[in-house]
């Protein structure tokens, strides 16, 4: 067995090989993008949110909430259940977007990166 730096309830023992599982982690728990996205939001031992709640009431503050309106609909933040599935929608389309997730690495790490653009 591996040593662990550290015990997560979030995620089960690393030194269990439960061979191919498939889907975007290594146990398959998650098959879409979005359900991938979910698991460090809500994880205590990564961004620990306490709720969907707490994420949607950032995202409603933040500078980038009209871009839900724009996708959602004005009324995206009136329903909770739903904004959060709106966020975890706009992350899977996000990382699917090769230049814009990768650029702010690519930028340092492959100076040749074709520019961003807007």
């Amino acid at each position: 067995m591996p040593t662990h730096f550290f015990d997560s309830d979030d995620e089960p023992n690393a030194g269990v090989d439960n061979g191919p599982t498939g889907g975007l982690t290594w146990d398959g728990r998650a098959d879409r993008g979005r359900d991938q996205a979910r698991l460090p939001l809500l994880s205590s031992s990564e961004m620990a949110n306490d709720s969907p709640a707490v994420i949607v009431a950032h995202v409603k503050k933040s500078s980038y909430a009209s871009l839900l309106r724009d996708a959602f609909g004005t009324a995206i933040f009136d329903n909770t259940e739903k904004a959060f599935a709106g966020v975890l929608q706009a992350l899977e389309a996000f990382e699917q977007q090769h230049t814009e997730f990768y650029y702010p690495i690519a930028a340092v790490t492959m100076p040749t990166w074709p520019a961003r653009r807007r």
